[in-house]
Parts: C-alpha cells; structure tokens; sequence
C-alpha cells in the first residue's frame, strides 16, 4: 500500500495547481456570522475574541490562512471601526488566488496576500489565526500546523478545521486523533481537538516527531463530502 501511493504522490507544484484545490465549487465567500460563516464552521467567535485581545494589550493581530473572498475579514474590520477601534488592529488574509473584498466600508487595516500558505510567514505574532476548511486542500498538514504554532502571540489561539482521515501514519487511515497528538510530544497538551476542529492553545512552535513523504487526491470524500488531499508521514 505504501509503495504504491508513493508511485501517485503529487510535487508540491501538482498539488497547488490540481483540480482539487483549484475548486471552482469551493466556498469562498463565508462571513463573519450567520448561516455561512466563521462562527457556524469554527464554533469560535471570532469578533469576541478580538475585542477581548484589544482590550487586554491595546492591539490585536489577526491571520486568516485561506482566506477566500475575505468577507469575514472585511466585517471585521468594520465591527471594530464602528466600536471606535481603528489603532492597533491588525487583519490578515492569505490565500493561494486572492480578490479583492467586496465590503468597502474600511479596509485600512486589512492586508490581503496571494501565494502559497504553507509558506508565508507575516512577521508579526498573531493574537488569532484561523483556517476554515483550507488544510483540507495542503498538501503538509502538521507542516503547516508547526508552520502556524510558531506564529502565535502569548495569549493567542488557533483554530481550524481538520479531518484525521486525511492524515496517513506509516500507510494507515489516522484513527482518529489521538496518534497525531502523541507524535507532537510533549507538545500535544497545546492540541485541542474535538468534532473535526482543531485548537492549539498555547504559544511555541509544535514539532511533529513524523517525516512528510507527500500527498495524493484522497480515496473518497471526507466529512464534508468533498474529495480532498491526503497527507502521508512516516515515523522520524
């Protein structure tokens, strides 16, 4: 089984230009809350925790990896600047094709940034970084998960979603979460993982004791009915 998914792994460069993640049926337009939203997906109030942050440290920093049209972002930025908070406020979204946000009521303090994710890196440490439903299409997932960790102010949280059947250990369907925790050693206390939604807790960049080999198109759907990317790691 090993060797013969290693025959079908896919270069960095297949995966970013595949058809699954170029998906044209890809929501891209969630907002802040409501139906479609970052509050719905992520079960996390996003807003309230940036209020919280900028009250406690008179700024807030907030990264937002697959971004999408960056709707959430925009309200955001409005629900502070109607609040009267404008200084110290940070948002940032990343995405592999960006567009510019269709809510123009105030950008000022909203950075957009197109490229690969698993590679870019703001200097700024950040009090929240999300990722909804976007490790579904990388190719590294714990990369990108050590890649985020490190990034993350005293104080901050991220959350994303994440499914463990894309995740192979040594071959194997990952049964459940609790064999991808223990590889992060004695880390795995900053995991907090719980109905596909992934939490990391506490500041300072988590290793995975695994090597990545690659990634193929997953077998069959994942929790969400969409066909994504499988992640394979051996034992380091």
């Amino acid at each position: 089984m090993i060797q013969y998914w290693c025959n079908h792994m896919l270069t960095p460069t297949q995966i970013l230009t595949s058809h699954i993640v170029a998906n044209s049926t890809m929501n891209r337009s969630r907002g802040l809350s409501g139906v479609n939203s970052y509050t719905k997906d992520l079960r996390f109030e996003v807003l309230s925790h940036l209020l919280e942050r900028h009250k406690a440290n008179g700024s807030v920093v907030w990264y937002d990896v697959c971004c999408g049209e960056a709707h959430a972002l925009s309200q955001a930025a409005t629900e502070l600047s109607d609040r009267g908070i404008r200084d110290g406020v940070k948002i940032i979204g990343a995405d592999l094709v960006m567009s510019d946000p269709s809510d123009q009521s105030d950008q000022s303090n909203v950075t957009l940034i197109e490229g690969d994710v698993s590679t870019l890196l703001p200097t700024q440490k950040a009090d929240l970084i999300t990722c909804v439903h976007g490790l579904h299409y990388i190719g590294d997932k714990l990369g990108l998960l050590t890649h985020l960790s490190g990034m993350l102010a005293e104080g901050g949280i991220f959350i994303g979603n994440i499914d463990p059947a894309n995740i192979r250990i040594q071959g194997a369907v990952s049964n459940g979460w609790a064999n991808i925790a223990k590889a992060a050693g004695i880390h795995k206390t900053h995991l907090v993982y719980k109905d596909h939604i992934l939490k990391i807790v506490q500041p300072g960049r988590i290793g995975f004791n695994l090597v990545y080999k690659g990634a193929t198109v997953s077998e069959k759907p994942n929790y969400t009915g969409i066909t994504v990317m499988d992640s394979w790691y051996e034992m380091s």
